[in-house]
């Protein structure tokens, strides 16, 4: 069976949703945009503070609670070919990476967590975490069935609700 993973949420807000998104990225100099689960890839964006010329953005991922992790180099989204962030435009003191990840085609009920790590060139290294909680990514509950309405199987008038 080839069908996409069940769909794994966010169990976060989207930090670009937040008042003081921009606040957070020059305080802590990098941080998560947003997430978007598309079949079988986990697609993102990153803001990060402009402190260095040289930059690396590393998405690290574990779906096991971090017995074992993967990292993956997020690719930096020059300003003419990102699309402008909704009530942010161009701020010219940050630049915007995107990253996607391979999702296993059967998750078994498991989520996922990340963290984003950001190394400024000599100017030291970063890490978004949602501020320790890690970004979890879970699967969306399970619905419930209800049950069938009582029957009347023996013919009987008499139902007891």
């Amino acid at each position: 069976d080839c069908s996409p993973p069940r769909a794994l949420e966010p169990a976060f807000a989207n930090p670009i949703c937040s008042e003081d998104f921009l606040q957070r990225v020059r305080q802590e100099k990098v941080c998560l945009e947003g997430v978007l689960v598309d079949g079988f890839w986990l697609r993102g964006t990153v803001r990060v503070l402009n402190v260095a010329f040289r930059k690396e953005v590393t998405v690290r991922h574990t779906l096991d609670e971090w017995r074992s992790y993967c990292d993956t180099v997020a690719t930096y989204l020059p300003p003419a070919a990102a699309l402008p962030t909704p009530g942010l435009g161009a701020d010219p003191q940050t630049d915007r990476f995107a990253f996607q990840l391979a999702l296993p085609p059967y998750l078994e009920g498991r989520g996922l967590q990340l963290a984003v790590r950001y190394r400024a060139g000599g100017h030291g290294e970063y890490w978004d975490n949602d501020r320790g909680r890690n970004y979890r990514l879970c699967p969306p509950p399970r619905r419930r069935l209800s049950p069938p309405p009582p029957q009347d199987t023996d013919g009987s008038w008499v139902h007891f609700v």
